[in-house]
Parts: C-alpha cells; structure tokens; sequence
C-alpha cells in the first residue's frame, strides 16, 4: 500500500479581514479575525488525506511545534495523519506562524514566521531510517531549513532499488544561489506556477522566456536539471499545463480550470489544495493496474483542479479543503 511523507511547516495562522490588501507604509484596519492551523507542510498533508476518501492512514509528517502548537497537533492526528515523528521544541522553538491578509475579492498576502518549522532535530536525530517503513511517496515545499529539505530528498533517493516518488512545490522559490546548486535530478515530479517557471528558466539558462506556457515547460524539461522531472505549471484560472514522462517519451496535457459554483472567496489554500490531491493521484495511480498511465494521471489532474476551484468558494485555509466525495460529486454532475 503506498504510504506518503510530508516533510514540511506547520503553523497557527492568524486570518484578518480586510477591504483591499494593505500597500507599504499603509496602516489599514481589520474587520475581522480568526485563526487556525496552517502551513503548506500541514495543509498539503490534510489535503493527501481527505483526498483519500476515507480513512486509510497513510499519511505521515515530519515537522515541529513549539509549546504553544500542541493543540495542533492533536488536531492534525485527529484528521488521521500520522505524527509520531513531530517533534516539539518546547519553549526554544514557538510553533510557526503566518499572518495573512484576505481581502474582499478573495486575494491573499501573507507574512511567515518560521520559528519551530526550522528545526532540525529530525535531520540529527535519524540514524537508518529516515522515513517509516513501506514509505512511497515524498512531499516537501520550502518552508523549512533547506538542510532539512536536501536530507529528506537524499533520503528518498538512497535506495536505488526502492526509491521514494518526490514531489516538490518550491513555494516560496529558493534563492538563486540555491537553486542553481538544487539537485533537481532527485525531484521527480515539481509543481510551480507560470511565474516560478520563468523565474528558473531565467536563472538557470540565463534568459527570461518570451512564449507560451507549452513553450516554457517544453524548454525546461530541455534542460539537463529537468531531464527526468515531471512538471506541472498552475495557471489559476487559466488551468494547468503538464509536461509528464510516460514510457520514456514526453506528454504535453493542458487543462482548463474548475468551473465554480459560487464567488471567489479566499484562494489561500488552493495551491495546497491542487497539490494534496494530485499526490493522492499519484499514490492511486502506483496501486492501479491499466492500459494507459496517460489516462490515470489526467484523471488524477482533473480531480485536484476541481478540488482547487472548490477550495477558493469558501474562507480560510483547512476548512477549504473539500472531501473526496464532495468533489466527486462535483465532477458528476
């Protein structure tokens, strides 16, 4: 059975409704507050999880929390992850934090604490066995230490007759000097947006890309980096594009976004959202016995953009995160 770890950041997030988001040197007020738990490492977490549609446990995260997180916790065993290996830093460490502006027209900007979420305990601690045993999957973002990132990739990788799936969603990006000495031969799938893409295009072949986004994932997967990665590019209401690996040769696939049923209210927690999904794509997609990969994989990209577009109807960030059934249902009617 596929198991899938999440080395990642969790956080208390602190919501404050506003008008419009605030400019520099602006000192706007809020209409409202709430928080909740949060951090992409959790958030994706929870979205593997209740992509699964139902319980199965199969999801397990490496992270941290301080004194004041074990609340969340408790919270995340709850929604039937597996945290056994979160550590808490007590009072060295409070748990991270991110403080996040959402604006009436569903627009988002965000400010992070990292505090707990770089601790490296795990990295000095493990001795043979990094991850729990059976493990199949690896999802990792960059809201950690880039130590802890690099040691979980090298991980997934040290076994070359049982290597671990990895998936990457470098948000935020890296900085420059990291990306261009990034094993990026250890990602097996990276999932950015059209302006990440550009971003490494421009950094790593030393010129900004002036065509389509097909044109852009064709000339990256040209690179030497990206020889053996999959890469999906999000368009946000513009869908997707994918360049994909299947039997050796590369696929191109383009998909338009979810169609939505209600308002635009808060797209915070769709990218998490995209990307819990498509792993749990992945993890089925490794059980399933088919004809053709291609079919299995646009169907598991389907399902996490509708789950995405039915994440931005409603606010906040882990309660926006639909249910398997739920978008099922969806994509049905």
């Amino acid at each position: 059975m596929p198991l899938c770890v999440v080395r990642g950041s969790i956080n208390c997030d602190e919501y404050f409704k506003v008008k419009a988001i605030g400019r520099p040197g602006e000192t706007i007020s809020s209409f409202g507050y709430s928080k909740g738990i949060g951090g992409k490492g959790a958030n994706q977490a929870l979205a593997v999880a209740r992509a699964a549609g139902t319980p199965k446990s199969d999801v397990h995260f490496i992270g941290a929390v301080g004194a004041d997180g074990t609340w969340i916790k408790e919270q995340l065993r709850a929604w039937d992850i597996n945290v056994e290996q979160v550590a808490n830093t007590g009072d060295a460490l409070p748990t991270g934090r991110a403080m996040i502006q959402v604006a009436e027209d569903g627009e988002n900007a965000i400010l992070l604490f990292p505090g707990a979420n770089f601790d490296e305990s795990h990295e000095m601690s493990v001795a043979d066995a990094y991850f729990p045993a059976g493990t199949t999957h690896l999802l990792v973002q960059n809201e950690i230490t880039m130590k802890s990132t690099l040691a979980a990739l090298a991980a997934a990788k040290a076994n070359s007759s049982a290597p671990v799936t990895t998936v990457f969603n470098p948000s935020p990006m890296p900085l420059p000097d990291q990306l261009k000495v990034f094993p990026w031969h250890q990602i097996d799938w990276l999932l950015i947006n059209e302006g990440e893409g550009q971003e490494l295009f421009a950094l790593l072949q030393g010129s900004r890309h002036a065509g389509s986004v097909e044109a852009l994932l064709q000339n990256l997967t040209a690179l030497d980096f990206f020889a053996q990665t999959n890469i999906i590019c999000t368009l946000g209401g513009d869908g997707l594009a994918a360049c994909t690996l299947q039997n050796g040769t590369r696929a191109f696939t383009r998909l338009p976004a979810a169609k939505l049923q209600g308002d635009i209210r808060d797209t915070t927690g769709a990218g998490d959202t995209f990307t819990g999904y498509f792993v749990r794509g992945l993890m089925e997609l490794e059980e399933a016995q088919v004809a053709s990969e291609g079919e299995v994989l646009t169907a598991a990209l389907n399902c996490a953009v509708q789950a995405a577009g039915m994440c931005v109807e409603k606010t906040g960030t882990v309660d926006s995160i639909p249910h398997r059934k739920d978008v099922e249902k969806r994509m049905h009617l």
